[in-house]
C-alpha cells in the first residue's frame, strides 16, 4: 500500500447468540476447481465482479457484508481481543500453526458467500498464482479501476506491468523481469523447500492461551497430531449467514471441502539457490577439525557476548555448531536450525532484515545464493494496544550447508542485514540448534 494509506478499521464483528457447529459437505458434492487469477475468461471476470458487487451492497451490519468479512479478518488477526485471562496478551493467529487454517476457511466461507449472492454454489475464487512466472504480476482483473474488484489503495507502482518482488525491500526494483524472475523463485525454493523441512518450520509453533506468537517458515513434514492444534476453534458466518464454529481438524484436507485448485506449473522446485562461488568460502581463514575458528576480517565480527543489540546496521558474528560432520541419516531425521531469538519491536514498525551464513560482510548476496538463508519481516497491524511484541525467528540450514561446504565447519559466519527499518529491532541472541520434530 502506499504511505500514508491508512483505511478505518473496527474491528467489532457482529453478535449472536446462537452458534452451529460446521459439518463438511457431502463428498458426492463436485469440487470447485479455483483458477489461476491471470488464465481467467471474461465470463468468469464478470461473474465475480458481480458477486463482489453484491457482497459491497450488502447493508453494513449483514455479517456477509465486504465491511464485515473485513472485521473477521481484523478480529483475529489485529489483537482486536485480550486473552481470556491474560489481559496484557491479545489474540493474533499470525506468527502461529493457526494461520494457515484460520485462512483456510476464512477464504472457505468468503467463497461460499460469493457463490450464495450469485445463486452459484459452483462458484470457487481465483488464486492468485504469484509463484509462477505468468502470473507475476498482480491479475489484471485487480487492476481495473471501474471494477468492484478494484482496491484504491493498492500501490500503483506495483501494478502492471510491474513484476512482484518477493525480496522487496521497500525500494523499487530496476532489475530486469528475467532476473527479477529468477530471484523470486530461488526464494520459493528456500522458503518452501530447504527452509520449511519440518511442521513447525512449515506452519509455526504452538499457540496457547498465554502464548505470544511464534512464526514458523515457510521432507520431513508430518501433520500435527497435537489435540491442542487439531481441537482449536474459530467462529465465522456462512453463506445463511449463521454463525459458526469451526474446527482445525475439518479443514486439513481442502478435498474434503469440496475444492481443489487449478492444475499449473511449479517451476521454482527447480530453483535452488547456488553458491556465489563454487569453491569460496568466506572464511577460508578458518581452521577446521576441531580447532578455533578464526574469521579473516575480525574487525567486522560482532562478538555473540553483545547481544542482545539493537540491528542499526549490519551484524556479523560467529555461531557455533552443536554438531558437524553429521551422517545422511541424522540429517533425514534432524533438522539443523539457524534461530534468532528475542527479536523486539513494535508492532506498528515496518521492519524487514534479511539472514546471511557465511557470506561478505560488507556486500552481501542476493536471494537467488545459497548464502541467503531467509527473512524476517514485520507488516504493521492495527491493534489495540501500542506495545512492542517479542518473537522469535528460526530458519533450516540443513541444505544451506551442504550447498556452502560448511558441514565440516565447527561454527559459521551469520550476518544480520537490516533493509527496512533500520534500528528498529532488538536482537536477543543467535543460536543453532538441531531438532526433530
Amino acid at each position: 500500500m502506499p504511505i500514508g494509506a491508512k483505511p478505518p478499521i473496527n474491528c467489532c464483528p457482529p453478535t449472536s447468540t446462537k452458534i452451529l457447529d460446521f459439518k463438511l459437505p457431502s463428498s458426492k458434492l463436485p469440487l470447485r476447481i479455483r483458477p489461476a487469477a491471470h488464465l481467467v475468461d471474461d465470463a468468469y471476470i464478470a461473474k465475480y465482479s458481480k458477486a463482489v458487487e453484491l457482497m459491497k451492497a450488502l447493508p453494513e451490519d449483514d455479517p456477509r457484508s465486504f465491511m464485515q468479512q473485513a472485521k473477521v479478518h481484523c478480529a483475529y488477526c489485529d489483537g482486536a481481543y485480550d486473552q481470556e485471562g491474560f489481559p496484557d496478551l491479545q489474540i493474533h493467529i499470525h506468527n502461529s500453526w493457526l494461520f494457515f487454517p484460520f485462512h483456510r476457511y476464512f477464504v472457505y466461507f468468503h467463497e461460499k458467500i460469493l457463490g450464495k449472492l450469485i445463486n452459484d454454489p459452483t462458484f470457487a475464487l481465483p488464486f492468485w498464482n504469484w509463484d509462477s512466472p505468468e502470473g507475476m504480476r498482480l491479475p489484471a482483473l485487480y487492476a481495473n479501476p471501474i471494477s468492484p474488484l478494484y482496491n484504491q489503495y493498492r500501490n500503483k507502482n506495483h501494478q502492471p506491468p510491474t513484476l512482484v518482488d518477493l525480496h522487496y525491500n521497500g525500494n523499487e526494483n530496476c532489475t530486469s523481469d528475467q532476473d527479477q524472475q529468477s530471484s523470486n523463485l530461488s526464494i520459493m525454493y528456500r522458503q518452501m523447500v530447504s527452509n520449511g523441512k519440518t511442521a513447525k518450520l512449515f506452519l509455526g509453533s504452538s499457540y496457547r492461551a498465554g502464548d505470544e506468537p511464534d512464526p514458523g517458515i515457510g521432507g520431513k513434514r508430518t501433520e500435527f497430531t497435537d489435540p491442542d492444534w487439531l481441537d482449536a476453534t474459530f467462529l465465522f458466518y456462512d453463506e445463511n449467514a449463521n454463525l459458526v464454529r469451526v474446527k482445525v481438524r475439518d479443514c486439513i484436507d481442502h478435498k474434503k471441502m469440496r475444492y481443489a485448485y487449478q492444475e499449473v506449473d511449479i517451476p521454482w522446485l527447480k530453483s535452488k539457490p547456488t553458491p556465489r562461488t563454487l569453491i569460496k568460502k568466506v572464511a577460508k581463514g578458518f581452521h577446521h577439525h576441531g580447532q578455533k575458528a578464526q574469521a579473516p576480517k575480525t574487525q567486522n565480527l560482532t562478538p555473540i557476548s553483545s547481544f542482545p543489540l539493537v540491528l542499526d546496521k549490519v551484524k556479523s558474528t560467529m555461531v557455533k555448531r552443536p554438531k558437524k560432520s553429521r551422517s545422511k541419516k541424522e540429517k533425514e531425521e534432524e533438522e539443523e536450525i539457524l534461530v534468532i531469538n528475542g527479536i523486539e519491536f513494535e508492532r506498528d514498525a515496518v521492519m524487514k532484515f534479511d539472514l546471511y551464513v557465511n557470506d561478505e560482510h560488507d556486500s552481501p548476496s542476493g536471494p537467488d545464493k545459497s548464502e541467503f538463508a531467509g527473512s524476517f519481516v514485520n507488516v504493521p497491524h492495527a491493534h489495540k494496544h501500542g506495545k512492542k511484541m517479542k518473537t522469535y525467528l528460526r530458519l533450516g540450514i540443513t541444505d544451506l550447508l551442504e550447498d556452502l561446504g560448511a558441514e565440516d565447519d565447527d561454527s559459521v559466519m551469520v550476518t544480520l542485514v537490516p533493509r527496512i527499518g533500520k534500528g528498529h529491532a532488538k536482537i536477543g541472541g543467535i543460536k543453532i540448534e538441531i531438532v526433530q520434530d
